[in-house]
């Protein structure tokens, strides 16, 4: 598969560290996300670019699943060692990451259009206003099929209510937002 030249000179660009330590890749990652990349020949065919930790895992353990990506245990992305690394499914690195508290939702998600705030109103308004109208409502920057799919808990599932009782009419719930 690759030469025993190429394999070296893949191996002294990681600086391999203790057994459990994260061994990063030193040289400058072109990854917008920052995984390591490396592009390597093999045999007559024309270079392929790898990314490290995938590299590291066929060089290591051998052919990756079909279907499977090789994901971090340390959620170090430069990160080579092998004992970091595990195979699974996408569905399966997102429940990692969302076990380790990791995961990207709400407002930090550098594609959402809505505040945790408007997502409350949008929760608690009336049931019989129709989505589009909410969005007018409400000034929202968002599509009102985003309307239905917060009031079915499909998206924006982590926001709570902030209820509290209104004092002397304890039976009066007031949403703040």
């Amino acid at each position: 598969m690759f030469t025993e030249k190429q394999i070296d000179r893949f191996w002294s660009n990681v600086d391999i560290q203790g057994e459990d330590d994260c061994w990063v890749w030193k040289k400058k990652s072109h990854s917008l996300n920052g995984y390591g990349l490396v592009n390597l020949k093999e045999g007559d065919k024309p270079g392929k670019l790898w990314r490290v930790h995938r590299l590291v895992w066929t060089l290591v353990k051998g052919k990756i699943p079909e279907g499977l990506n090789v994901c971090h245990k340390c959620d170090n992305r430069p990160c080579c060692n092998p004992e970091h690394l595990f195979t699974g499914t996408a569905k399966d690195n997102v429940h990692d990451s969302m076990a380790k508290g990791r995961f990207i939702k709400g407002e930090t998600c550098g594609q959402s259009k809505l505040t945790e705030k408007q997502v409350r109103l949008v929760k608690f308004s009336m049931r019989h206003i129709k989505p589009k109208a909410i969005v007018e409502l409400l000034g929202l920057d968002c599509k009102p099929g985003n309307i239905w799919e917060i009031r079915a808990e499909l998206i924006w599932k982590h926001v709570r209510p902030h209820l509290r009782v209104v004092p002397p009419l304890n039976h009066v719930l007031v949403l703040e937002t």
